[in-house]
């Protein structure tokens, strides 16, 4: 009886080509709230123009950012993903809230100057605002 080469009961045989397939395991396993946590970071900072989508997308992401970090160290890996989503998520919470401040402070700027938006040319209020900026 001969033996083949991949006849794992010859002697010194090779014992067959390892499986494929057989998924992830340690610190590769799937994580998904921490992809999640990052594609909504990502969003929000895209977003931040405009706050009501914005500010949502953000609270989730930081949100889905703890708990992807809470279950990386359980173990289920994806932790620097888990981080990345919280911290995009804290840079367009803080991005929106920034755009809505400006935009209040430059309304109330703009209310309280003098310059009469609604019966002034273009040109005439740049000149006023810029006077009352200069002065």
């Amino acid at each position: 009886m001969s033996s083949t080469p991949n006849d794992p009961n010859a002697p010194g045989g090779y014992g067959g080509a390892p499986s494929y397939g057989t998924g992830p395991t340690g610190a590769n396993r799937s994580n998904p709230m921490a992809v999640v946590a990052l594609v909504l970071g990502i969003l929000s900072i895209l977003a931040c123009l405009f706050w009501f989508v914005s500010v949502p997308l953000a609270i989730a992401a930081i949100v889905l950012g703890v708990i992807g970090s809470r279950k990386a160290k359980a173990g289920a890996g994806q932790g620097g993903l888990a981080k990345a989503g919280l911290i995009t998520g804290i840079i367009g919470l803080v991005l929106s809230i920034a755009i809505v401040v400006a935009a209040i402070a430059g309304l109330n700027f703009l209310e309280n100057s003098g310059c009469d938006a609604e019966t002034m040319s273009q040109t005439e209020l740049g000149q006023c605002l810029e006077e009352q900026l200069n002065s």
